[in-house]
């Protein structure tokens, strides 16, 4: 379909409240067209809309028109300046910065993007080293985990603590338990009956051991009968070898 002269200043106006977006493009119907896939997607860039967006229960109230025809390319932005000043669209609408292609905003918005992809990694270099026949987590962990709740650093916190189990434990003689509370992740050595040799915590002073070195809980693990004093001498110094 052809538009004509399909460069200027636009407009998304939420008809119900009238706020507005206002954008400036070389073709502006195929840019409402962007903005409306990035909307259903929840990856627009402008979140003031996107958050009016996904509240909203009739999506169709969002209209697109022109405001103006603009016959110069280099007259875009500052056409688009005018009607953010005319509309107030920054204070009264869905525009997240005042001035037209704000420094600021631009390099906060490429910095979010680049976070966002590098949790996506993330994730993923997580479930390929994760493996529940030995790493046990909490039900709630795995929610958060499924509902990718934790950020970038959560996400290497639990990055570096299975990299360092599998390089330094015998998964055949013992498996490791992960909590997470708040910024801190608790880690547990434990044998194959659930019994734990040592604890572990990693939070923003890295990784801090206590080992069950008393006399008194190496005599109820000895009655216990899962106390070895070989694989408890093992543990203590890949403990103090750990590199974390």
């Amino acid at each position: 379909m052809e538009y004509g002269n399909d460069m200027g200043v636009y407009q998304i106006q939420n008809l119900r409240n009238g706020k507005r977006y206002i954008g400036s493009s070389i073709h502006m119907h195929r840019r409402f067209k962007e903005h409306m896939n990035a909307l259903e997607k929840n990856k627009h860039h402008t979140m003031k809309l996107q958050r009016s967006y996904n509240k909203s229960k009739d999506k169709s109230c969002y209209k697109f028109s022109v405001l103006e025809n603009v016959a110069e390319e280099k007259l875009l932005k500052i056409r688009e300046q005018f009607y953010i000043d005319y509309f107030d669209s920054f204070n009264k609408g869905y525009n997240c910065t005042e001035i037209v292609d704000d420094p600021r905003y631009t390099l906060a918005s490429v910095k979010k993007a680049k976070a966002k992809k590098e949790l996506e990694q993330l994730y993923v270099e997580f479930l390929s080293i994760y493996d529940d026949k030995f790493i046990k987590i909490g039900y709630t962990m795995g929610q958060r985990l499924n509902n990718k709740h934790y950020k970038n650093a959560a996400m290497k916190k639990l990055i570096k603590i299975i990299q360092w189990f599998n390089s330094s434990f015998e998964t055949s003689t013992f498996h490791l338990k992960i909590t997470y509370s708040g910024t801190t992740c608790w880690v547990s050595i434990c044998d194959d009956n659930d019994n734990p040799y040592a604890v572990c915590k990693y939070d923003k002073n890295g990784l801090t051991f206590s080992t069950f070195d008393t006399e008194d809980k190496i005599a109820s693990l000895k009655r216990a009968g899962v106390y070895d004093d070989e694989k408890y001498t093992l543990v203590v110094a890949r403990i103090g070898n750990s590199g974390l």
